[in-house]
């Protein structure tokens, strides 16, 4: 029955085949992607009104960059450790009284351990900062901003976030003016 209801379901999904049908109508609707769903680009066309809010934007987005990249790498080390990891248990579960393979096993042991502990270090990192640097938080931060809050403490007095108001970009030679700027404003004091 499952089968029968899944094949009339795929049949009538298909265009060719719903126009065979004289009462099923295919309507051809655009769903909208939800708010939070934007790229840079397009936050930045749709909430960029001034040198601020463009930086908060590119702050968040720069912020978000390596998040992939961490969950990624730490989900195939923690995959790694994990297998290593079992490989050695069922090493030393064979109770050989090699010396020798018994070694190998620890040392297996040893490397599964920091290469899953590694790995899931990296994962929680990365979903922290998913989390901190959501774009549903940047949402409303936009929105408390436009509605005259001045920008939270720790992101207005953050460098990357300074350097994005002034230059309206962030690298390497601006970090280095930033950090010697700040360095003698602290001198002066």
């Amino acid at each position: 029955m499952k089968s029968i209801l899944l094949a009339a379901a795929m049949l009538c999904s298909h265009d060719k085949a719903a126009a065979s049908f004289p009462n099923f109508r295919v309507v051809d609707t655009v769903i909208d992607r939800p708010v939070y769903a934007l790229t840079r680009d397009e936050f930045l066309t749709k909430y960029g009104r001034d040198d601020s809010s463009k930086a908060l934007i590119n702050f968040f987005f720069e912020r978000r960059s390596p998040q992939a990249g961490m969950i990624g790498g730490g989900s195939v080390l923690t995959a790694g450790g994990t297998i290593g990891l079992v490989a050695a248990v069922n090493g030393v579960n064979d109770r050989s009284n090699d010396l020798g393979q018994q070694l190998n096993d620890l040392w297996l042991a040893i490397l599964a351990g920091i290469a899953l502990g590694a790995g899931i270090a990296l994962v929680s990192v990365g979903i922290s900062l998913g989390s901190r640097y959501s774009k549903k938080r940047l949402l409303r931060l936009l929105d408390n901003y436009f509605a005259g809050s001045p920008m939270p403490r720790g992101i207005a007095r953050n460098t990357m976030f300074r350097a994005f108001v002034q230059y309206g970009e962030w690298n390497a030679d601006i970090k280095k003016q930033m950090k010697t700027a700040d360095r003698e404003r602290k001198r002066q004091k």
